[in-house]
């Protein structure tokens, strides 16, 4: 489907997408970056639920937004995107390549279970150090 949108080449695309399928043990943003390499993937947005990707302000605490993607200035400019929606710059950390981004993904058995135990979709995790 994504062939269907021209040439692709240079432009930035923000994969927000998880794997819903009972058994997801392939990456999604990797395989994207791997089909379409002249595209600049960087995977974000897919921890938290779409209320709080454009409000983060929902939430009553900071918490931290993810970045993995192998093209520094295409993380940039979604990290830019990200604060527009109302990310503070210091919440967004980048964890790397797109390779990172698997982690990520892997993140959504424990998003439902959090969601199944507070019966609401809005919340995230902050990590502090």
């Amino acid at each position: 489907m994504l062939r269907s949108a021209g040439d692709l080449s240079g432009k930035v695309l923000a994969d927000i997408s998880n794997d819903l399928t009972s058994a997801a043990v392939k990456p999604v943003a990797a395989g994207l970056q791997a089909a379409f390499p002249s595209l600049k993937v960087v995977k974000t947005l897919n921890t938290v639920n779409c209320d709080v990707m454009v409000r983060p302000d929902l939430l009553s605490e900071p918490h931290t937004m993810f970045v993995a993607g192998d093209d520094a200035a295409a993380k940039a400019q979604v990290t830019t995107v990200l604060t527009k929606f109302g990310w503070p710059e210091g919440d967004v950390l980048d964890l790397g390549g797109i390779d990172k981004a698997f982690a990520m993904e892997q993140y959504l058995p424990l998003w439902i279970a959090v969601w199944g135990a507070k019966r609401d979709l809005r919340f995230n995790l902050r990590v502090v150090s």
